[in-house]
């Protein structure tokens, strides 16, 4: 068994939601430093039960949805008037802040990054590191069973083979949480829907927490080739010949080429022809595998069609799409750039519009059993 340390770096925002909301009344919003200061609800409603305020606090949350001034919303407005030293109170129940990237200080419920549930500090779950690794896996196995010739003339991705070998292959792979994050890694910001066939962005009006590009965290994989046996029993050519040629520098190669061909046959055809609305494709260093992750990054990204189709995948993915999702206008197609989805999710930085949710990864071996 290879034990392997994997050290990711987040290169455009990304964000894994743990399904709930910071609303309005649980942070106060500092115009003057552009932060979103998250507090300890519950501690502080306990001081305002002490101080005989409680009242009026629960009176104020009541009618936030009624509120039409964005200051009258802030959390802030109603310390000022109700609690003295207000300034030295919040610090005491603050339980940590986030930079404010939306370039929208509006204030809005904001979707909650993922987070340790002691320390209140966010991480990113091995599943989802996983998750991308096999969709390369996947994809690598469907290249090889076209070269070993044992699947012709069949449908790929729905063969049987392929989907047992892919099983028993996983089975051997384990990733750990990362490590936990500094919350001083968060941001608050929103999400840039870029239309191709209006060349026009939109920005919904949710906010969400992410993860800053830079960040860096470590996760904990091992490799078990013991457990990834055929318990079938077919010993297939292709299990055999994959195994064989399976380690750590495969995986990474794979990685690159599965991203490579997203980015050649999706994500860089909304450049074609853009001036004002080019998207950043962001990239990796060298020696470093660049995969994208969390929520946002679009049915392209998650599956394997547009690896597996390349030219032809725009129709194939707007056909499956308009058989699960009637009345979808991400269903239609642009003939002239044969993609689809033709709305691409991203982020805005200090250079302009990035490709959500990438970042590299680097593979160190750190003990063999």
């Amino acid at each position: 068994m290879q034990v392997y340390e994997i050290e990711l770096e987040v290169l455009s925002n990304i964000h894994i939601g743990n399904g709930t909301k910071i609303a309005k009344y649980e942070y106060v919003y500092d115009d003057k430093q552009k932060l979103y200061k998250i507090l300890d609800t519950k501690k502080l409603f306990d001081y305002l039960v002490d101080i005989n305020k409680a009242e009026d606090y629960i009176s104020f949350v009541g009618g936030l949805a009624n509120n039409r001034s964005n200051a009258d919303s802030n959390l802030l407005f109603f310390f000022t008037k109700n609690v003295k030293n207000y300034k030295y109170i919040l610090d005491d129940y603050m339980i940590y802040q986030a930079d404010n990237y939306s370039n929208d200080e509006r204030l809005e419920d904001i979707e909650c990054f993922i987070k340790d549930k002691l320390t209140n500090k966010p991480y990113i779950p091995g599943s989802s590191l996983k998750g991308a690794l096999r969709n390369a896996i996947l994809y690598s196995l469907l290249e090889l069973a076209k070269k070993l010739n044992e699947l012709k003339n069949v449908d790929y991705l729905k063969n049987e083979i392929i989907a047992r070998t892919l099983k028993q292959i996983m089975k051997g792979i384990s990733v750990a949480d990362s490590n936990l994050i500094d919350n001083a890694s968060l941001c608050v910001s929103k999400i840039q829907y870029l239309k191709l066939n209006k060349d026009q962005i939109k920005s919904l009006n949710q906010k969400y927490e992410m993860l800053k590009a830079g960040t860096k965290t470590k996760f904990v994989m091992t490799i078990d080739e013991d457990k990834m046996v055929d318990d079938e029993g077919q010993n297939d050519e292709l299990f055999n010949v994959f195994l064989k040629n399976f380690n750590i520098n495969f995986l990474a190669k794979i990685l690159n080429n599965y991203n490579l061909l997203y980015e050649k046959y999706y994500a860089s055809k909304f450049n074609d022809g853009k001036i004002n609305n080019y998207v950043n494709l962001t990239k990796a260093k060298d020696g470093c595998s660049k995969i994208y992750l969390g929520a946002k990054t679009g049915f392209p990204n998650k599956t394997i069609y547009y690896q597996y189709y390349k030219d032809k995948a725009g129709r194939e993915v707007s056909r499956i799409i308009q058989e699960n999702f009637r009345n979808s206008k991400t269903t239609l197609n642009n003939i002239d750039k044969g993609i689809s989805p033709i709305c691409l999710k991203t982020v805005t930085s200090n250079y302009g519009l990035n490709d959500m949710g990438a970042v590299q990864l680097s593979f160190k071996e750190i003990n063999e059993l």
